[in-house]
Formats: structure tokens, C-alpha cells, sequence
């Protein structure tokens, strides 16, 4: 069992990578199964709070603040069933917006990422990946740092989103190399 716990104000969330799928509960309850070989697309775009598609982020925080008291806003991670919210995407979208413009019926889970969580999820299956241009800005150091641990096969099914319809693969916008690593990443 590999379970990653997240505390926010007093609230936990606790997910289960088993082999053949993810047990996700909220606090001792278990929440959904998902099954790996259901997950076809990963959309990571900008954390609003919501309770629509599986997510109770309303204890979550949604901005990082800075010793200066700057905010940085979190990236948020929504799953799916397939491959259908590709045409909606767009920079700047909120997470509420990646949900509202696609078929509830396709969306599995959705949470603020944490990249331990992400990274796992990676191991157990290979999802194609869409991650909005500016949220790739704002985490690039971080991503560049995730996506090479997970393989040269993974990272050509990762895309940026530039302009609504216009994916760049990651190897092409970032020149980032990726050949596969045994580094464990936190």
C-alpha cells in the first residue's frame, strides 16, 4: 500500500495506490475506486474551490504564500475517462472550467496536485497529459524535475496547451530530456 495523506485545516485526504486502481476516501471513509485502466486523460489546470466532479476542496488551500506574502496560485489535477475535453482546452482555464465544459459522465476525480500523488499515478498507468500553459510557467522548475522520472514513452503523451486547440508536446516547448530515473521525487 502507498497512501499519501494531505492535511488542510484539520481535513485529510488519503489516497491508496493499489496495482490495479486508486482507492481515494476522505478522512477513514472510502470515497470512489478508480481503475487505472480507466484513466485516458490528465488535465492540470488552475485550483478554484468546487464540489462538482468528485473534489471537496472547500477546506483546501488554493494559494501558497511566500514569507513576502506573495500568492501562488496551486495547479489542480482532474482525471478522465477520455479524451473528449481536449477540444475545450485553453490557457487560464480554472479548474472549475475544465469540469463545466466537459461531460460530468467522463470526469473521474479531481484534486488540488500535490506531486508525490501525481508522480504515483504516473507509475500505474499513461494517460495522455495536458497541462495549461500558464500553470506550466508557474511550476516549470517543478515539472521539469517530475516528468524525466517517469520516461521518454510517458513524455511524448504530455502536452502544453498554448492557444485553445494548440498542444506543443513537453519535449518540443521545454527541451527537457527525458530518459527514465530510479530518483524518487517528493
Amino acid at each position: 500500500m502507498n497512501k499519501i495523506f494531505a492535511k488542510a485545516n484539520g481535513t485529510m485526504r488519503q489516497y491508496d495506490h493499489q496495482q490495479d486502481f486508486l482507492q481515494i476516501y476522505f478522512g477513514k471513509i472510502k470515497r470512489k475506486r478508480i481503475y487505472y485502466k480507466d484513466i485516458q486523460t490528465v488535465v492540470i489546470s488552475n485550483a478554484v474551490h468546487t464540489v462538482k466532479g468528485g473534489s471537496i476542496s472547500a477546506q483546501i488551500p488554493l494559494y501558497k504564500t511566500t514569507d513576502s506574502n506573495d500568492k501562488t496560485q496551486y495547479a489542480y489535477i482532474t482525471l478522465f475517462g477520455s479524451d473528449k475535453i481536449r477540444e475545450y482546452l485553453q490557457p487560464e482555464m480554472t479548474s472549475l472550467e475544465v469540469l463545466w465544459t466537459n461531460d460530468m459522465t467522463n470526469v473521474l476525480y479531481g484534486t488540488v496536485c500535490q506531486n508525490a500523488f501525481f508522480l504515483q499515478l504516473l507509475e500505474h498507468c499513461t494517460p495522455k497529459i495536458y497541462i495549461l500553459e500558464d500553470v506550466y510557467l508557474r511550476f516549470s522548475e517543478e515539472y521539469k524535475a517530475l516528468f524525466p522520472l517517469y520516461g521518454a514513452e510517458n513524455g511524448k503523451r504530455t502536452f502544453i496547451v498554448t492557444a485553445k486547440k494548440t498542444f506543443i508536446p513537453l519535449y518540443e516547448y521545454s527541451n527537457t530530456s527525458f530518459q527514465y530515473s530510479n530518483t524518487s521525487f517528493q
